[in-house]
Order: C-alpha cells, then sequence, then structure tokens
C-alpha cells in the first residue's frame, strides 16, 4: 500500500476521517491475506525534514515555500501527532507498525544520509543498506 505522503505536515497530516481513499486501500489490501498464515509490517521511511529536523534552524531554506512553514512549533506536534493517528489506525487492524525515524536521527549526527545535502529525498546507499538492517532484525523478531 503506499501512502504517499509530501512533505509538509500540513498537507500530509493523516486522520482516519480525512484519508478515506487511504484507509480503504489499506483495508483492502490486508483483506488479501490469511491473518492466520500471514504476519503484515507497515513501515514508515521517514522524510528528510522528519530524520534532519534538529538540525535546521531560521536560516534554512527550503525548496519549495510550504516546507519553510516547518520551522514552527507547530511542525512537531503536527508530525508526532499525525504519526501516533497513523500508529494507531494500522495497530487497531492487527498490523505490526515500525517507524524508524529516531533511529535515523541518531544515525544523522554522525554522518548524512542522504546525497546533496538532503535536497534528494532518496537515501543514499548507505542510508538504504541501514534502513534494510532495521527492517531485517524486526522481521526476524516476528518468527522468534
Amino acid at each position: 500500500v503506499g501512502l504517499s505522503w509530501d512533505e509538509s505536515p500540513y498537507i500530509s497530516f493523516f486522520s482516519e476521517k480525512d484519508q478515506e481513499e487511504y484507509i480503504q486501500e489499506f483495508n483492502n489490501f490486508i483483506n488479501l491475506f490469511d491473518r492466520n498464515q500471514t504476519k503484515i509490517i507497515f513501515t514508515v521511511i521517514p522524510t528528510t525534514i522528519s530524520i534532519y529536523l534538529n538540525f535546521l534552524n531560521d536560516n534554512y531554506k527550503f525548496s519549495h515555500k510550504e516546507t519553510e512553514r516547518y520551522l514552527s512549533t507547530e511542525k512537531v506536534d503536527l508530525i508526532k501527532l499525525s504519526d501516533n493517528n497513523l500508529k494507531n489506525f494500522i495497530e487497531k487492524n492487527n498490523v505490526k507498525y515500525l517507524n524508524f525515524t529516531n533511529e535515523f536521527r541518531k544515525l544523522v549526527k554522525e554522518r548524512p544520509i542522504h546525497p546533496c545535502e538532503g535536497i534528494d529525498i532518496h537515501f543514499d546507499g548507505y542510508g538504504y543498506d541501514y534502513y534494510a538492517n532495521l527492517l531485517s532484525k524486526e522481521i526476524l523478531k516476528l518468527f522468534e
């Protein structure tokens, strides 16, 4: 299921009442599987803004105007609330919810994981390896 989120929490805020199309798509997807034989994982790939949030200051300029509003305190509250809404929705459907944003925030204190200093939203090779390692460890836990 592809929940495509914009970098801005004002555009991509998750709420069950506002994302009926995504919810229907998600429910259609999970209903394809025999839940007694299948474990489903939903994983969040955090946005560059979410990962580098602690590095941003009032002098930072974004590639488009909408994301400049991220620098308010309100942005952090919106990100947390949106993530909490999504997590609650996913878990109430007996789906494992994984969000590695905090792990990535720790990693970028040591080295960047995006080419072009975070302007490109895709991880570099190290970032993808790191993500794959985190995800594989969580998958293995399901079979312990």
